[in-house]
């Protein structure tokens, strides 16, 4: 669910209104009316229907909402904001009353002869240390003449509070016997935080730090870092990788049977290796942001001479955000033997771009993605490829690219050493 404005678009949390200013709910109540109402209760009734599915698996139900006039049995107290009526189907009548006092709100449950069986409450206001009554009045909410006395109404106290009534653990009805039900040990601690409500709508984002390793030729037809020196190489090259604490490094052009010794490297290191495919990639994972959930190899595909290429896919939670981070190698440069006719060149492209297509299923998997495309790749595939599906470079080289989704905000090179690129990738929750 969510607070609209009343026009019916999304808030902005990023630059939100007044807690005072009226706002609607995105469902309505069980006659098909709009429920709204302020900011601050608008916003607590939707944290409130989040918790209940919560505990108890089920949507609360607005039976009557704030600004709803001429119900006599209502006596006003719903004419203007603050209180609502409300059931939680399945749920006892005495579990509901305490659920939502424990919650920020001053609830009663109205049951027989006098009333229908319901929850009637109101949004309790900020303290602001005097009379509780006039509270409402004090931070500009206006509510029925019952609710505050008449604070808001009429800048004086003509009539009894159900806010008095609640704190002083009274029923709020006309004889205000002294209610033996369940009241919270400190009332004031459930009111509602509605800065914390905000913040969590508000994106979090966090950069992690990426290494994509720019050049690591292990097939033997490479005179700089060739299968005859990596052996020898190898120990450095984890230093390095590592001693920048990333979060993220792939690796690209590895042969499958050395994948198992930069595991072992990794995870001495205290790396998580979640892919480590046969078509030349190893993706590796690390941070107390960093929770890693699973890994997909895409099926590879058959490049000219035999080679395979893989597009893999890593699934985890950055920072409290599903992110997925694709690795993809494409052996591709302009002239080699196998690649120097444009016809293969878009043969193979359309494979890499059908193996992407296939992450489209997941739920707008654009925005949480970020694509580490490495070695000999040339920016006609980027152009072809990549750009098409939504990803923009971070980094324009022809052999090293990272592309990411529109989520992935702020990127740009804080480093730059040899072979090992350091690239600030930024995720922010959906």
């Amino acid at each position: 669910m969510s607070v609209l404005t009343l026009a019916g678009s999304p808030i902005n949390w990023a630059k939100p209104p007044k807690s005072t200013t009226r706002v609607m709910w995105s469902r309505r109540d069980m006659y098909g009316r709009k429920v709204t109402g302020s900011l601050w209760t608008i916003a607590l009734l939707d944290r409130t229907d989040a918790l209940s599915v919560k505990k108890f698996g089920r949507h609360l139900v607005v039976i009557q909402p704030p600004f709803n006039t001429g119900v006599k049995a209502s006596a006003g107290t719903h004419d203007y904001d603050a209180c609502l009526d409300v059931y939680i189907p399945g749920v006892t009548w005495g579990t509901q009353e305490k659920f939502f006092r424990a919650n920020g709100w001053g609830a009663y449950w109205r049951r027989p002869p006098l009333f229908g069986n319901h929850i009637h409450m109101f949004a309790l206001p900020p303290r602001e240390g005097k009379s509780i009554a006039d509270d409402y009045r004090v931070f500009g909410f206006k509510v029925g003449k019952f609710v505050d006395g008449g604070w808001s109404l009429y800048g004086r106290k003509p009539y009894g509070a159900q806010i008095d009534a609640y704190y002083a653990h009274r029923d709020g009805l006309a004889r205000n016997y002294r209610d033996t039900h369940w009241f919270p040990s400190s009332i004031e601690s459930t009111i509602f935080d509605l800065r914390s409500y905000i913040r969590s709508k508000v994106p979090v984002v966090r950069t992690v730090r990426w290494y994509e390793h720019r050049h690591l030729n292990t097939w033997g037809d490479d005179g700089i870092e060739g299968s005859r020196t990596l052996d020898a190489r190898r120990p450095f090259m984890l230093t390095a990788l590592t001693s920048g604490k990333p979060e993220v490094i792939t690796l690209n052009e590895v042969r499958p049977s050395q994948v198992a010794q930069w595991r072992e490297g990794f995870t001495k290191a205290g790396y998580i290796v979640p892919l480590a495919s046969a078509g030349n990639l190893v993706a590796v994972l690390k941070g107390t942001e960093v929770t890693y959930a699973k890994s997909v190899t895409m099926p590879s595909y058959a490049q000219g001479g035999g080679r395979k290429e893989t597009v893999g896919r890593v699934r985890a939670k950055i920072n409290g955000s599903w992110a997925q981070i694709v690795v993809t190698h494409f052996d591709f440069r302009r002239g080699a033997k196998f690649d120097a006719i444009r016809v293969q060149q878009g043969k193979y492209t359309i494979k890499l771009a059908a193996s992407l297509a296939r992450y489209r299923p997941m739920s707008n998997w654009k925005t949480r993605t970020s694509i580490g495309l490495t070695e000999n790749s040339n920016t006609w595939v980027r152009d072809t490829a990549f750009k098409p599906a939504g990803f923009n470079p971070a980094v324009k080289s022809s052999l090293n690219a990272i592309y990411s989704g529109r989520a992935a905000r702020s990127n740009k090179i804080i480093s730059t050493r040899s072979n090992y690129p350091i690239i600030a990738v930024t995720y922010g929750k959906k």
